[in-house]
This record gives C-alpha cells, sequence and structure tokens, in this order.
C-alpha cells in the first residue's frame, strides 16, 4: 500500500446508499476479534449482524445531531468519521473513526483527528471521545494529547482542551 497522499483525503456526508459500505466496514473492523471466537462462520455472521444492528440504534438514539461522513482516498470509500459539535457549549465529540484494515497504520487516522483537534483549537473548545481500554487506538489517543477523565464499563472517557494541544503539523480541513 506503501505512503499516503493525505491531499487526496476528503470528507463527504453519509447517505443511504452507502449503507451496504458501512456495514462491510463494521465486520472488517471486527475480523481480528471474530478469529479469536471458536464459533461457526454463520454464527460470526450473525452476531456481527446483531452488532452492527445495535451500534447504529446506539448511534441514533445517543447522538441524534451527529455528522456522519465517509472518509475517500481518490474518491473511494476508504472508511468513516462520526462526530458531534455543540458550538453553544463549545463541546466536540469525537464518536467514531473506522478505516478498512488496509488503510489502517498509514497515518490516516492520525491526520484526520489532528485536523479535528485543529478546528476544535481554531473555535477554542474541547474535544471527547470513548475509546475501550483494549482499543489499540488508546496510544495514539494518549500520544494525541487526549487524557482520561473518566472510566465507564471498560471504556475511557478522554479529553483534549485543545486549547494547549501540540504543535500540529496539517491544516484544518
Amino acid at each position: 500500500m506503501g505512503d499516503m497522499d493525505f491531499q487526496l483525503l476528503a470528507l463527504r456526508k453519509e447517505n443511504k446508499a452507502d449503507m451496504l459500505f458501512i456495514k462491510n466496514l463494521y465486520y472488517m473492523s471486527r475480523e481480528a476479534e471474530m478469529a479469536t471466537v471458536p464459533w461457526s462462520l454463520s454464527d460470526k455472521k450473525l452476531f456481527l449482524k446483531k452488532q452492527f444492528t445495535l451500534q447504529k440504534k446506539h448511534f441514533d438514539k445517543v447522538y441524534p445531531q451527529a455528522i456522519k461522513q465517509l472518509i475517500l482516498y481518490q474518491g473511494q470509500p476508504i472508511g468513516r468519521l462520526y462526530t458531534v459539535v455543540n458550538e453553544k457549549s463549545k463541546d466536540w465529540h469525537l464518536i467514531d473513526v473506522t478505516l478498512l484494515p488496509e488503510r489502517c497504520g498509514l497515518g490516516v487516522g492520525r491526520y484526520l483527528i489532528t485536523q479535528l483537534i485543529n478546528k476544535v483549537s481554531s473555535k477554542k473548545a474541547k474535544l471527547t471521545l470513548y475509546v475501550h481500554s483494549r482499543n489499540p487506538a488508546y496510544q495514539l489517543y494518549v500520544d494525541m494529547g487526549f487524557e482520561k477523565i473518566g472510566d465507564k464499563e471498560g471504556y475511557y472517557h478522554m479529553q483534549n482542551n485543545c486549547l494547549e494541544s501540540r504543535a500540529l503539523p496539517y491544516l484544518i480541513c
């Protein structure tokens, strides 16, 4: 896969026609986890289908105002980015960033989160997120200046106040 030209990344609003991609993205993001479970293929598929439905319902209920975007590279979808912005209270929340497995580890997530931090910083706001305690992205968030402010049912609540964030090298989108 090699290096990525981040200038070829774009975001666009998710629409109903994207649902098959979003569903498959979710399934692929759980492949490594499913490889460790001694279930039949049909049981794994059923489990993932139910989990996807539950996650979608949860996001729709808890974050009805979410900005749901596809991450595109050279015009092709490679992931999703979900955020919530409350301009009044200056609270921004990163709900989800998920990439196709072959796009992980190339700096795409770091690049997009850096852009988000820069944008939030320009608004003198704070950025929060939740991450599972065993998610490898936890260390990325720590490296990017997020601090743990809570712990609930195995998920860390993290915050980057974006006012004292480190000099981040990417342009705001």
